[in-house]
């Protein structure tokens, strides 16, 4: 028969290793799931540029990244992506120093992965997308999707539950929340709202065709600062969701004139992008609409924190400055 004190130090040992494992990690929700994850992951490889951003206004320790933006030309021979081509783009957010490069966002590299040996992996998730299991069998892996009417907000506010970042999080949010509050008031005070209550995201692209942009690519951002969305006869609001609609010329032609049309080509911050959608300026020009041109910094993403706090500031300073 066991002595007492031994049977007693044998029943507290899993209550013991249950209390360590709580506080070693913690469980997140997501868009494929609920994950235990590591509390404070130290090797997390991010897969798309919109959770990067996240990661990066979380201070979380990136060792590798997927993306559809860097280039080969970004990556040098041992795998690592070369931050001196990308030090005065989107990923000077963040530490990009020693980060590998893991593939496509979509396909990534699973032998990379493997041999990185992740700790957690954070990825953009929309429906349909696939190898969610082969990466969980790699490390816990959480995915997140920034198409909702918060954008990337609830997304951040759930990582923020790693390494105690809450507080971090708090403190972004109500920084980002300041910078929209005073750019409302330098376009209130310059009679913006009066003659232009309605908006349009327009992306063109150098093949001659034109899409509307209804929930990111700007359009949360315009939402933010307070213009109301302008749908095109035939196009229902879909409530501020990442809505991508064919236009026709036709329409472009038919703006109306309380309507400003951010116009945003589809670039990686090449200068001289608005030349090579010539035609669809032109056809803009000739609407009623005014006419505002917003060209991404290169790399960026179409939303995420940084992202969407520097857009704040460039974005009502275009419009300012188009308006006069």
């Amino acid at each position: 028969m066991l002595h007492k004190s031994l049977k007693s130090v044998l029943l507290t040992l899993p209550l013991l290793f249950g209390a360590a494992l709580a506080q070693s990690t913690v469980t997140l929700k997501h868009d494929e799931g609920t994950t235990v994850v590591p509390k404070n992951p130290k090797r997390v490889v991010v897969i798309s540029e919109e959770m990067l951003d996240i990661a990066f206004a979380l201070k979380l320790n990136v060792i590798g990244v997927g993306s559809p933006r860097i280039q080969p030309s970004d990556v040098g021979a041992n795998g690592k992506v070369n931050i001196k081509n990308l030090d005065k783009t989107f990923f000077r957010f963040g530490n990009m120093n020693n980060v590998t490069y893991v593939g496509n966002w979509m396909t990534p590299n699973m032998e990379t992965l493997m041999a990185l040996k992740p700790d957690l992996i954070i990825r953009l998730y929309w429906q349909g997308l696939g190898d969610y299991q082969k990466l969980s069998q790699i490390a816990p892996t959480v995915s997140f999707s920034t198409d909702r009417t918060d954008g990337w907000k609830s997304a951040m506010t759930e990582l923020s539950k790693l390494g105690g970042k809450e507080a971090r999080a708090k403190q972004f949010l109500n920084d980002y929340n300041r910078k929209v509050k005073d750019a409302k008031n330098q376009l209130q005070k310059a009679g913006v709202f009066k003659k232009y209550s309605k908006f349009m995201v327009v992306c063109s692209f150098a093949s001659g065709t034109d899409y509307l942009y209804t929930g990111n690519r700007v359009a949360n951002v315009m939402r933010a600062l307070g213009f109301t969305y302008n749908f095109p006869e035939g196009i229902k609001d879909d409530g501020g969701l990442v809505g991508v609609y064919a236009l026709s010329k036709e329409t472009l032609v038919k703006v109306p004139a309380d309507t400003l049309v951010i116009h945003v080509p589809f670039t990686n911050g090449v200068s001289d992008t608005i030349e090579s959608v010539k035609e669809s300026q032109n056809l803009l020009k000739q609407s009623k609409g005014h006419l505002v041109n917003y060209i991404y910094p290169a790399y960026s993403p179409w939303l995420g924190p940084n992202t969407d706090r520097q857009m704040v500031q460039d974005l009502s300073d275009a419009i300012l400055k188009s308006v006069k």
